[in-house]
């Protein structure tokens, strides 16, 4: 799920003969794979897992696949979302200097959670989005701009509703595996907050695999590991910003913590996040 910078919002889409060349590469089609795992965290229901966690108990997340009581108040209607053939790191809730959150102790694994948003919960108007984060440390190696190397300790997305009639001939092909493989297709739009290793907070990336996946920089480096970093977002303001076109309805929301790329360990927790009207 490397992203790659963007410079103009609008920037000219692939090829569509590229698009359907790169599935033919086993290692772009497994990036793919992991690419459609975690857009459908969004939207698609729980997996279900039976079974026991293997020797190093890395590659069947069934003892994660649900959520304690404990996290389930801290985070109510939230699920986790363990991808299919990776290490999967379990959502915990613990106290952190004082504040309750959701913990994730990483160790070369994808962990997501994430909320699917009701008709009567979509937000259509302007909308704050709060969120805080604490990080033990910094993946070194992690860059964001390096398909091989693209891992974060902390990552906050928003899920966008909307006409996908408009897609890249690219989008759609993706749209149309997603909804093979897990009974929906790509959302219309994915803003995900990210924490950067070198990245200067403002930084806007893309996904290589899809335009309407974008990644805004807002925290870099080491300074704050180790202390609770709180977030206050316009999220509509930042997705005309992002994608340079008006935004739809928000429709979920994702927690993501990835070290698998780099083969890196951190221990993350989040805060409850919220998302209200102005």
């Amino acid at each position: 799920m490397s992203p790659h910078p963007v410079h103009p919002p609008d920037a000219t889409r692939p090829h569509p003969a590229r698009a359907c060349a790169a599935p033919r590469r086993p290692a772009a089609w497994l990036a793919l794979l992991g690419l459609c795992a975690a857009l459908a965290a969004c939207q698609a229901p729980p997996l279900s897992h039976s079974g026991d966690d293997g020797e190093d108990g890395d590659r069947s997340p069934a003892v994660s696949a649900q959520v304690s009581p404990e996290l389930a108040r801290l985070f109510p209607g939230w699920q986790p979302r363990p991808m299919p053939g990776k290490r999967w790191a379990p959502f915990e809730a613990v106290a952190q200097d004082g504040l309750a959150g959701a913990q994730v102790q990483a160790q070369s694994s994808i962990s997501i959670l994430s909320r699917t948003l009701g008709e009567q919960e979509a937000h259509t108007g302007p909308a704050q989005l709060r969120f805080s984060w604490w990080v033990e440390r910094v993946l070194p190696g992690a860059n964001l701009t390096d398909p091989s190397a693209s891992d974060s300790p902390a990552r906050v997305a928003v899920t966008f509703g909307g006409d996908r009639s408009g897609f890249a001939m690219r989008d759609h092909l993706l749209s149309e595996l997603l909804q093979l493989m897990t009974g929906e297709a790509l959302p219309h739009a994915t803003l995900v907050y990210v924490w950067s290793n070198d990245l200067a907070p403002g930084t806007v990336l893309t996904s290589p695999r899809t335009q309407r996946i974008r990644y805004l920089v807002v925290e870099q480096g080491a300074q704050r590991v180790g202390q609770w970093v709180h977030h206050q977002r316009d999220v509509r303001a930042d997705f005309e910003r992002v994608f340079g076109e008006a935004p739809t309805p928000i429709v979920g929301l994702a927690l993501m913590t990835d070290t698998d790329n780099t083969g890196g360990h951190t221990r993350t927790v989040y805060g409850p996040v919220s998302l209200a009207a102005q």
